[in-house]
């Protein structure tokens, strides 16, 4: 897109400002997701529904409280350049964390978790990524993720082969190695997906000022030489206003 008529600086300024207000929102969504994940697991967990997942609650409650960080991070505007990745890439590997600690502390290692829903948790941090409107984080979220699910299931592997069903086809959706690197090649092309996302943002946001900067440009031009109302009627109406008297 050209940006010859875009003032750089007032643009920047608008992106920074939308990636702060959406960076907010996100933190305080994914800590909402962790903190009532973590009671929810408890509840369970107390009523008798599920057990042995007290780490899993733990590891939500902990993801909880990062995310508040990352809000108070995105609400003092510490989130831009290279802080961005810093605060980011290990946010987007924390259900890799979770895997490796349950692999040496588990029976069957980092197999007890990584079919259950923390493994979804990957596809939620791609997404947050794109709040920033930054496309190489996206994309390299994304990348990370599927690399290190990859390391998770290779963890994961002796636990899976001692699973049994009766049900062939749902034996191999569990413990098939080629099935879990779909999975990590489906978190490749999320990032993809949600940078293109991210750019189309981007444009939206720039055409906003273009268009801002175009109205002021023929207020500041046409104001010294028309009524208000024949100024107010081009800058609402220039794509399509004629000469009359």
């Amino acid at each position: 897109m050209d940006r010859g008529d875009v003032d750089l600086t007032i643009f920047e300024k608008h992106l920074a400002a939308e990636a702060r207000t959406a960076l907010e929102r996100g933190g305080l969504l994914s800590a909402l997701l962790g903190l009532v994940g973590g009671g929810a697991v408890l509840a369970l967990t107390y009523s008798g529904a599920v057990s042995n997942v007290d780490s899993a609650a733990v590891f939500a409650f902990a993801a909880g409280f990062y995310s508040v960080v990352f809000y108070l991070l995105a609400r003092a505007g510490r989130l831009k350049g290279s802080m961005l990745y810093v605060a980011f890439m290990p946010f987007v590997s924390l259900p890799t964390v979770f895997f490796v600690l349950s692999h040496f502390q588990m029976p069957a290692g980092a197999a007890t978790f990584l079919t259950g829903p923390i493994s979804y948790l990957y596809f939620h941090l791609i997404i947050m990524t794109g709040f920033v409107f930054d496309k190489r984080l996206s994309i390299l979220a994304g990348i990370v993720c599927a690399i290190e699910y990859q390391a998770a299931y290779l963890l994961a592997r002796n636990g899976l082969a001692g699973i049994t069903a009766e049900d062939p086809t749902l034996l191999q959706d569990l413990t098939s190695g080629p099935l879990y690197s779909i999975k990590a090649i489906m978190m490749v092309f999320a990032g993809f997906v949600v940078a293109a996302l991210s750019q189309t943002v981007r444009r939206v946001i720039e055409k906003a000022v273009r268009e801002e900067q175009q109205k002021e440009r023929i207020s500041r031009l046409f104001g010294q030489y028309v009524s208000p109302e024949v100024k107010d009627r081009i800058v609402s109406e220039k794509a399509e206003v004629s000469g009359e008297r």
